[in-house]
């Protein structure tokens, strides 16, 4: 999969959804989650480094994610 999302290129993302929301995490280093109906960004994380593995959405706002570090991070977005 190649998804274009704001002029930035995300290459083999696995996309999930919680509650209305689609979750994934990219190689440049972003968390992203967008509105399941419209598609529009709901809010965005920059993380230190990329995602490692596939991303655990909670609730719409929170995500538990790796890193390439290894280490667990829970992510809270706003609405």
């Amino acid at each position: 999969m190649d998804v274009h999302h704001r002029q930035r290129r995300v290459f083999d993302a696995r996309l999930v959804d919680k509650d209305g929301v689609v979750f994934y995490g990219t190689k440049n280093d972003l968390l992203i989650a967008l509105d399941a109906k419209t598609g529009a960004l709901k809010w965005e994380h920059k993380l230190g480094t990329g995602v490692m593995n596939t991303v655990v959405p909670l609730s719409s706002t929170q995500v538990l994610t790796t890193d390439f570090d290894g280490k667990v991070a829970l992510i809270e977005g706003t609405r």
